[in-house]
């Protein structure tokens, strides 16, 4: 049309042309832009593994090496299930190209901590030794020293002997004050024989506080201790038995009137133990034991700590020397 113009073409012709030209072919739409939804990522971790997540209300799905990788976004609602442990039901809000991270550590019911707890003690009585024929049935004798803590915290140093038979337990305590001597059956303490109990260079208090110690160290020594542990009415409880275990394990032991906390080591025998009395007589006692040695077929510990409830009277005993009674 431009080129007619410019050639002179009438206004009749160029009308003509218009009239009959055909119609441009119609635009062809672009490519749709498609909008981008902004989403977030939600991590989840759930201790022990493995366990099973469902987030809004979504499918429960079973996570890998306790990990789960889920898209969402805004406030959601996380479930988490374990056979044997109490659910968990929490809240977390994921914001738009964000990662959120969400975890959480499951606790056993009632009869998986009553599972745990069995199974760590067994495992505390065969690491120990304790069975048929333990050493102290047998006869253990030891010999050492014994430092003893007044109400006060002052110290007191002392070689001593024992003979543990059983429920009979023979100390022999002596120092340049003076000399000791009970025997003890259960719970009942008297002196042994007809020697005379204290000598004239021990004060009153110092005989009643020695007298208290070894009173003590008769019913919280190693062996006493397992013997209450073996009790069939006490109830054991764990929040975990994983062993080997990544640093010390705790059990707890429930009796009728008292229960036991203990720490164990990795090589599940106890390392400490705290006394808590149901009529609060007695709690807070504490007896540490370390350094343990193999005797016979069993193991016992050499260092045994004793603090009373008040933080300061008490005892530790450290015995050099531990056998069998019968050997040579």
């Amino acid at each position: 049309m431009q080129a007619l113009r410019t050639a002179g073409a009438s206004a009749k012709i160029l009308e003509l042309l218009e009239r009959k030209a055909p119609a441009p072919p119609p635009k062809l739409p672009g490519p749709v832009k498609e909008e981008r939804k902004p989403t977030g990522v939600l991590r989840l971790r759930c201790e022990p593994v493995e366990c099973e997540v469902a987030v809004a209300g979504a499918p429960f799905r079973a996570t890998t090496d306790g990990m789960a990788v889920v898209p969402t976004l805004g406030e959601v609602t996380v479930d988490f299930r374990k056979t044997g442990y109490l659910s968990q039901h929490r809240s977390v809000v994921v914001s738009p190209d964000r990662e959120a991270a969400l975890s959480v550590k499951l606790e056993p019911d009632a009869e998986t901590r009553m599972a745990f707890g069995t199974r760590l003690l067994a495992g505390l009585m065969n690491a120990s030794g304790r069975g048929t024929n333990p050493p102290t049935s047998q006869g253990l004798s030891a010999s050492g020293s014994a430092t003893i803590f007044d109400a006060g915290g002052s110290a007191t140093e002392w070689n001593i002997t024992v003979l543990f038979e059983g429920s009979r337990n023979v100390f022999d305590v002596k120092s340049s004050s003076g000399e000791m001597k009970l025997e003890c059956r259960g719970e009942s303490c008297r002196p042994q024989g007809g020697i005379k109990p204290f000598s004239k260079h021990l004060s009153r208090d110092q005989m009643q506080n020695l007298e208290t110690s070894l009173r003590q160290f008769q019913m919280y020594h190693f062996s006493a201790i397992l013997d209450r542990f073996a009790n069939n009415r006490v109830r054991a409880v764990a929040g975990t038995a994983s062993v080997p275990a990544h640093g010390e394990l705790q059990l707890q032991l429930e009796g009728d009137n008292e229960v036991y906390r203990v720490s164990l080591n990795s090589e599940l025998l106890p390392v400490l133990v705290t006394l808590d009395s149901k009529t609060g007589v007695g709690s807070g006692l504490r007896v540490a034991f370390s350094d343990y040695t193999a005797v016979a077929k069993a193991r016992y510990p050499r260092t045994t700590e004793l603090k009373l409830p008040d933080g300061k009277q008490g005892l530790r005993v450290r015995f050099e020397r531990l056998a069998l009674a019968n050997s040579k």
